[in-house]
C-alpha cells in the first residue's frame, strides 16, 4: 500500500520533458532519478496505456546486454521510481508494468492546449524540444522512439506557434509576433512560412532595414536548403522592396511602443474586412481625441491587410481643407482611379468624375474633360463615387482608410457615406478615423478609443524595455501616465524627456533608473510637449514650425529657399532623431498633428510671420508645384492679408495647367484654391488686384 505522504507527493509531482529533462516536486525542485529510470518514467507516461510488456522495456533501454542483466536493471530502475514516487507509483499486471500514479507531464499539457485552440498557452510551455540532448549508451531503439516523439511535438509546436504568431499580428501586437516567428525560424529555418510571419511583424512595426537583413538571410538559407520562392513569398518580397524607408538621423535609437490597449479595436477592424465576402460593403469609424493612437492604428491595420493579400488606399486629410469643397472627394478620385478596374465606370460616371478632378481624364481616354451641369450634382457625385467603388473592388476586395476626417470638408464626407450607402454590395471597407465630432450622414459602427490607465501605460512602457520587479516601477507607471493624460503620444514625449534628462536610460536588458525619486518628482511637474519644445534651437523650432505650417507632408527641397541649403540636412535629422516629424520618399511631415498645434500656438507673432515668409519664398522658387502646394502658397498669402501676392498666385496657378484650371470665373478660382477660408471682404480686396 502506498504511504499517504508518498500519495501526496505523487499526485503534486510533474515529468517534465520538453526542453531539458527532469522530475519535479511540488516546490519545483528536482528530484533526481538515474537517467535510465527516467527515462523509462517518460515512455510509460507518453504511452497511450501507460503500460508495457517488462521484456520490451529491458530490450528498449538495456539492448547492449542479455535478456538477464537487461532484466536485473529494469528492476533497478523501477525500484528508482517507487523511491522517487511511491511504491503505488508504478505496478506489475502480469508481465506488464503500468504506470498508475497521477503524474503531471508537460508534454501531455502542451498538447491538450494545441488541441483545444489555446497556442499562446502551449507556446509558452514548449520550453525546448521532447527529451533534448539526453544520450542513452545501449538505448538505440529508445533514442529512435524519442527522436520520432519530438518531431511529432516540435510539428505540434510549430502549428501552434504559427497560429499564436498569425493571433498576434491580428491583434496588432507586431513586435511580440515578431520574437515568436523568431523562434519559429530557430525550430526550423527551411520553413519558408515563419520567415513570412516575421517580415510582416517587421514592416508592421515599421522597421524596413530589420526586414530587409531578414529578407535577404530567408534567401541566402532556404537557397541553400533547395527551396523554391512560394508566389506568397515573392509577392511579400516585392513589397518590401516598393516601401520607402523613412528617412532616420545618424545613430537614432528608435522609440517605438507596442500597439497597447488597442486590441479589441484593432481585431473588430480586422474581423470587418474578413467578412466583407458575406456581408459587402462595411463601414467603421474610429474615434479617439488627438494623441490616442488613430494614425498609429490605421498604419497597423494597412501593414496587416497588405499582408493579407488586401489592396489598400490610405488617404489622410490636410488641416485646413475642410475650407475647400470636394478637397477630400479629390484626393480619394485620384487614389482609387490609380487601381485596376477604375476604367469600367458607366460613362456618365466618368464624366462627373473627370469635371472634377480633370487630371484624371486619360484613365477614360477623355482628351479634354466634358462640361457637366450644376443640377442634381451632389447626387451625380455620388453616384460616380459609388460606380468607381463597385468596378475598382470587384475582382479584388479593397479597404479604403481615411484619416482626420474631422477635417474634411463636409461636401466631401456627405459624397462619400452617400456613395457608400448606394453600393452595399462591393467588397470595401471603409475605415474613417476622426476626432469627437459628428459626421454629416455617416452610417455605421463606431470603435471609440480610451486614454491608458497606470497598467496600460506599464505595458506601453515594458514593450520598449522590461522594467521587471523593479521597486519604483508601478509608481513610475501611474506618475506617467497622470502627467500624460493616459495618451500615447504624450507617454512617449514624456519618456524622450525624461531620457534627456537621464532621468530613465534605456539599458540594454532593462529601464534603468539612478534617481527613482528624483524621476517621480519630476513627473509631477512635467508639461511634456511645452517643455520639450522649450529645448528646441531656433533652427530646430523655426524648420518645426515651417513643416507644421504647411499643415500637411512637404516636400523637403521647400524647406529652404533657393540657395539657402546649407545645414538643412542637419536640422532635418536632428528633427527626425528627436521624434518631431517624420520623413520618407523626399517628403516630411510632422509626426502627429497634436505637436503641430501646439508648436504653432506657443510661437509668437513675430516667429510665424517669419516661417510663413521662408515657407512663401521657398514656394515661389520652385520650378513647379503639386495642387496641395499651390492651395498652400495661397493660404499663405491670405494669412498674412497679402492680397497682391495673392493675386498673382491666383493668375499662375491658371497658367500652370489652363485646360485642368479653366475656372468659369475668377471667383470659381478663389473657391477651388482657398474655398471657405476667403471671406467676402476678402474676395473684395482681391478684386481691386
Amino acid at each position: 500500500m502506498t504511504r499517504p505522504d508518498a500519495e501526496h507527493r505523487v499526485a503534486r509531482s510533474t515529468l517534465r520533458v520538453l526542453g531539458s529533462a527532469q522530475l519535479v516536486d511540488a516546490e519545483g525542485m528536482a528530484v533526481a532519478l538515474p537517467a535510465k529510470a527516467l527515462a523509462l518514467l517518460t515512455y510509460l507516461r507518453i504511452a497511450t496505456t501507460r503500460r508495457a510488456h517488462r521484456a520490451f522495456l529491458a530490450d528498449l533501454l538495456w539492448s547492449e546486454v542479455d535478456e538477464e542483466k537487461g532484466r536485473a536493471s529494469l528492476r533497478q530502475a523501477v525500484m528508482a521510481i517507487r523511491q522517487a514516487l511511491g511504491d503505488g507509483a508504478l505496478v506489475p499486471n502480469g508481465q506488464d508494468l503500468h504506470l498508475v500514479a497521477p503524474l503531471g507531464c508537460d508534454a501531455d499539457e502542451f498538447v491538450t492546449l494545441a488541441s483545444r485552440g489555446e497556442y499562446a498557452a502551449a507556446v509558452e510551455l514548449y520550453r525546448g524540444d521532447f527529451f533534448l540532448d539526453f544520450a542513452l549508451p545501449g538505448a538505440r531503439s529508445y533514442e529512435l522512439w524519442a527522436t520520432i516523439e519530438r518531431e511529432r511535438q516540435r510539428g505540434i509546436f510549430l502549428r501552434a506557434a504559427d497560429a499564436a504568431t498569425q493571433q498576434l499580428l491580428d491583434a496588432g501586437r507586431a513586435r511580440a509576433a515578431g520574437e515568436l516567428a523568431a523562434r519559429l525560424i530557430t525550430a526550423d529555418d527551411a520553413r519558408e512560412r515563419s520567415w513570412r510571419l516575421r517580415l510582416d511583424a517587421l514592416l508592421m512595426l515599421g522597421d524596413l532595414a530589420a526586414a530587409r537583413v531578414a529578407a535577404e538571410s530567408m534567401r541566402a538559407v532556404l537557397n541553400a536548403n533547395d527551396v523554391e520562392l512560394e508566389p506568397a513569398t515573392e509577392k511579400l518580397l516585392l513589397r518590401l522592396q516598393r516601401t520607402d524607408a523613412p528617412v532616420t538621423g545618424s545613430g537614432e535609437a528608435v522609440l517605438r511602443a507596442e500597439l497597447v490597449g488597442r486590441t479589441r479595436a484593432f481585431s473588430a477592424l480586422l474581423d470587418a474586412w474578413k467578412s466583407l465576402g458575406t456581408a459587402g460593403l462595411s463601414v467603421r469609424a474610429l474615434i479617439g481625441d488627438a494623441g490616442l493612437g488613430k494614425t498609429r492604428l490605421l498604419e497597423e491595420l494597412a501593414t496587416r491587410l497588405r499582408s493579407l493579400g488586401a489592396r489598400v488606399v490610405r488617404v489622410d486629410v490636410r488641416y485646413g481643407d475642410q475650407e475647400i469643397p470636394y478637397a477630400l472627394l479629390h484626393q480619394l478620385v485620384e487614389a482609387l482611379v490609380a487601381l485596376s478596374g477604375a476604367a469600367g465606370i458607366a460613362p456618365e460616371s466618368a464624366r462627373t468624375l473627370v469635371a472634377l478632378e480633370p487630371r484624371i481624364r486619360s484613365v477614360f481616354e477623355m482628351t479634354e474633360p466634358e462640361a457637366v451641369g450644376d443640377t442634381d450634382l451632389p447626387l451625380r457625385r455620388s453616384t460616380a463615387l459609388a460606380d468607381l467603388l463597385g468596378a475598382v473592388s470587384d475582382d479584388r476586395a479593397i479597404a479604403l482608410l481615411v484619416d482626420d476626417v474631422h477635417w474634411a470638408d463636409q461636401a466631401s464626407l456627405q459624397t462619400l457615406f452617400a456613395a457608400a450607402a448606394r453600393n452595399r454590395q462591393s467588397r470595401v471597407l471603409l475605415v474613417v478615423a476622426h476626432r469627437p465630432c459628428s459626421l454629416p450622414a455617416f452610417s455605421g459602427d463606431e470603435i471609440a478609443l480610451a486614454a491608458l490607465d497606470a497598467g496600460g501605460t506599464r505595458e506601453l512602457v515594458e514593450s520598449i524595455r522590461p522594467l521587471g520587479d523593479l521597486s519604483w516601477a508601478d509608481a513610475l507607471a501611474g506618475h506617467l501616465a497622470a502627467a500624460a493624460r493616459g495618451v500615447p503620444l504624450l507617454l512617449l514625449e514624456a519618456i524622450r524627456l525624461l531620457e534627456q534628462e537621464a532621468l530613465l536610460v534605456r539599458g540594454d536588458a532593462a529601464w534603468e533608473c539612478r534617481d527613482p525619486d528624483a524621476l517621480l518628482a519630476r513627473l509631477r511637474t512635467l508639461d511634456v510637449l511645452h517643455e520639450r519644445l522649450a529645448r528646441l534651437d531656433d533652427e530646430m523650432r523655426g524648420m518645426l514650425l515651417r513643416v507644421a505650417l504647411a499643415g500637411g507632408e512637404l516636400r523637403d527641397t521647400l524647406l529652404a529657399a533657393p540657395g539657402r541649403r546649407e545645414g538643412i540636412e542637419g536640422t532635418l535629422r536632428r528633427l527626425i532623431h528627436g521624434g518631431w516629424v517624420v520623413g520618407s520618399a523626399g517628403r516630411v511631415a510632422v509626426r502627429h498633428a497634436e505637436i503641430a498645434r501646439t508648436a504653432i500656438e506657443s510661437s509668437s507673432s513675430e516667429l510665424l510671420r517669419t516661417e510663413r515668409a521662408a515657407l512663401t519664398i521657398a514656394l515661389g522658387g520652385a520650378p513647379s508645384l503639386s495642387d496641395a502646394e499651390w492651395r498652400l502658397r495661397a493660404r499663405l498669402a491670405l494669412e498674412e492679408k497679402a492680397f497682391a501676392s495673392l493675386s498673382a498666385v491666383i493668375d499662375r496657378w491658371i497658367a500652370a495647367d489652363p485646360r485642368s484650371r479653366n475656372a468659369a470665373t475668377w471667383r470659381g478660382a478663389v473657391n477651388s484654391l482657398l474655398g471657405g477660408l476667403a471671406s467676402d471682404d476678402d474676395v473684395r480686396a482681391l478684386a481691386r488686384f
